[in-house]
């Protein structure tokens, strides 16, 4: 980020930018100093938005590193519930079929 400063007429703002006359300023801005500054305010904005994302991106990498690391021990368990719910279910058949365990009405 450059800091402009006054320099005499003809001399260049920043390098390889002449210094702009009075009539070759785009159209809404009455003076260079007004340019500049809306300038200014939007590479500021620019630059916080930048870092703003960056930040983000940052927070979403921890999160799905840390998604990525407890990965593995959620699918034992889930592995390890679909066998349970198995062995629940084949045990509630085997018993349903013996007659000794039937019960009956009262």
């Amino acid at each position: 980020f450059q800091t402009l400063t006054t320099v005499p007429e003809g001399l260049v703002v920043r390098q390889g930018m002449p210094r702009a006359a009075a009539g070759s300023l785009p159209e809404g801005f009455g003076s260079l100093a007004d340019f500049v500054k809306e300038a200014t305010s939007a590479r500021e904005e620019a630059l916080r938005e930048r870092q703003t994302r960056e930040q983000l991106q940052e927070a979403l990498q921890k999160m799905q590193k840390e998604v990525q690391s407890r990965f593995p021990a959620l699918k034992s368990q889930r592995e390890e519930l679909e066998n349970l719910r198995r062995t629940a279910s084949q045990l509630t058949r085997q018993n349903d079929t013996w007659p000794c365990l039937r019960q009956t009405p009262p």
